[in-house]
């Protein structure tokens, strides 16, 4: 086992993550039961409104550059949870809500990719 395949193994063996992972995801099919290894990293943040803009009380998003709009004052909350941008964005009233939410919309937008194909 090389070292990505390690961080991998490691990665989906968290026991925080509310989905039944594979040891390893190698085709399209294991993705629709594994946390998909291309949205690492994944971060859930409590919502600053607590779901008044944001339509939950937790988000998560994928990715290294953090929402700062997400979590702003209420005129840049306000546009940003309405912009298309935080359609990339999972939201739910838990944690693992707003994750598999998140999961939904990458798993939604990959058979879309497909179909367009």
């Amino acid at each position: 086992m090389d070292g990505r395949e390690k961080a991998n193994y490691r990665y989906a063996n968290r026991t925080m993550n509310p989905f039944k992972y594979n040891k390893y995801i190698s085709n399209k099919e294991d993705i629709k039961t594994s946390l998909p290894i291309f949205l690492y990293p994944i971060v859930v943040r409590e919502t600053r409104y607590g779901g008044v803009y944001e339509g939950g009380s937790w988000f998560a998003y994928s990715g290294y550059g953090f929402p700062i709009e997400a979590i702003g004052d209420d005129c840049e909350c306000a546009d940003f949870w309405g912009s298309e941008a935080s359609k990339k964005l999972g939201v739910g009233n838990t944690p693992n809500e707003a994750v598999e939410h998140l999961v939904q919309i990458y798993l939604r937008l990959e058979e879309e990719k497909e179909n367009d194909e």
